[in-house]
């Protein structure tokens, strides 16, 4: 028997937090936070299973920003993960709660800085089977091609296998070389849903979203403008370093001048130090191949003269970001160019100038990158593993339907699972 909860991320993308139970066996995978209230689960239904161990898929804060929280109620119970994602966890936690102590001050931080110091984790490598404690569920943590050091995660215990694919790509990208999930057949599959609302990415490869954003930024740079890439620093920094460096390799682009802001430069650091060359699309390629130059505070209102390329955080514009700031300044000039390469909030003001809410005479685009699978692909690779059953999680109900009605066409005999919030499923 397999028992499964959802603590977070049922009919949502934020505050992923799910607990299974292979044979009574209770392992917790993800503690994450809601991005926009900073919500997380609570620990009790862990403790009353049993918990013995917390598996952690990677660092973004929907998936890892409630982890002290939670093992306030699960003290002493190891967090195991790869070298990469607690290195980033650590910084992560650690700028959370630096722009919590900005905005709210000492009595609103979620966690204290003894907490995040103190998590006791437990690093893995990817493939190699490890038993979370005696007697318990084997697990094996394979590439999940999200971001430096994140993971799916194998649980086999008693006969039973589960896999959770996490945030997962499985296709190539210029910077990783895609996800690789363990083979089939399989018991319960737990499968993130975030692209299954969305048809316009079905057709679209890699390599053309990176043809059409080297000719964009050749065009914007040619005519003596300047461009805002609005990023995150956890992932889409990286991924668009790895453009520019393939670029430059090939004798375009060489001469523009490249700005980065400073958390983006810390997450490069750890990116390069934990991505194994043998998980990068280009085995050689190194994210300090383009030399960099610091972005001050000060320079997103006062931009330097001449081509450049800005890459900011906030991805989204967010209010007070330097980026939403550098964008105001570019706005005015047709010469400039804010060029979107990733998802935009609808409540954020990124998404407002997408649309044109906004007034300007800057060049607005928007090149569909993504850290997440096709829903295409998460049908295909699902149907590859033949699982008993699948347990869509980590998406608007909108997608979790569609890939629902897609799986049950393309696996007849598979049951399929869209929990509600705190829902417990018994999987056997």
């Amino acid at each position: 028997m397999i028992r499964y909860r959802a603590l977070g991320a049922a009919g949502t993308m934020g505050e992923s937090a799910h607990l299974v139970e292979l044979e009574r066996a209770a392992v917790l995978l993800d503690a994450g936070c809601h991005p926009k209230t900073g919500a997380v689960a609570s620990p009790r239904a862990a403790q009353a299973a049993g918990a013995r161990a917390v598996v952690l898929s990677h660092a973004h804060l929907d998936h890892s920003g409630g982890l002290p929280i939670m093992l306030r109620g699960l003290p002493n119970t190891p967090v195991f993960a790869t070298a990469g994602t607690r290195a980033l966890t650590g910084l992560a936690l650690r700028d959370h709660l630096g722009r919590v102590r900005a905005q709210a001050g000492k009595g609103g931080l979620p966690f204290s800085e003894a907490e995040r110091l103190g998590l006791p984790w437990s690093v893995r490598p990817f493939g190699l089977p490890m038993d979370l404690w005696t007697g318990g569920p084997r697990c094996t943590l394979h590439d999940a091609g999200h971001i430096a050091g994140a993971a799916g995660v194998l649980l086999e215990h008693a006969g039973r296998r589960l896999f959770y694919t996490g945030d997962t790509h499985l296709a190539p990208r210029v910077w990783q070389r895609g996800a690789h999930w363990p083979a089939g057949p399989i018991d319960v599959l737990v499968m993130e849903s975030t692209h299954g609302a969305n048809p316009t990415l079905d057709d679209v490869e890699q390599p053309a979203l990176e043809a059409r954003l080297a000719d964009l930024l050749e065009s914007v740079l040619a005519g003596g403008g300047q461009v805002l890439l609005p990023v995150f620093a956890f992932g889409k920094a990286q991924e668009m370093l790895a453009q520019l460096a393939c670029l430059r390799r090939a004798g375009r682009l060489s001469h523009v001048p490249v700005y980065l802001g400073g958390l983006a430069a810390r997450v490069n650091a750890l990116a390069e130090r934990y991505t194994p060359h043998d998980a990068r699309r280009h085995a050689d390629l190194t994210l300090d191949e383009v030399p960099v130059r610091p972005l001050m505070p000060a320079m997103a209102t006062h931009p330097p003269s001449g081509p450049a390329i800005f890459l900011v955080g906030s991805g989204m514009l967010a209010e007070g970001s330097l980026a939403g700031t550098m964008a105001d300044q570019l706005m005015p000039d047709s010469k400039n160019a804010v060029i979107f390469v990733g998802y935009l909030d609808p409540d954020t003001p990124g998404y407002e100038l997408r649309g044109g809410g906004r007034p300007g005479a800057a060049r607005i685009e928007s090149v569909p990158f993504s850290a997440h699978a096709r829903r295409t692909d998460l049908v295909a690779a699902a149907a590859a593993m033949a699982p008993r059953h699948i347990v869509l999680v980590h998406g608007e109900e909108s997608a979790r339907l569609w890939l629902e009605a897609a799986l049950m066409q393309r696996l007849p005999n598979t049951r399929i699972h869209r929990p509600m919030p705190d829902q417990v499923l018994e999987l056997d």
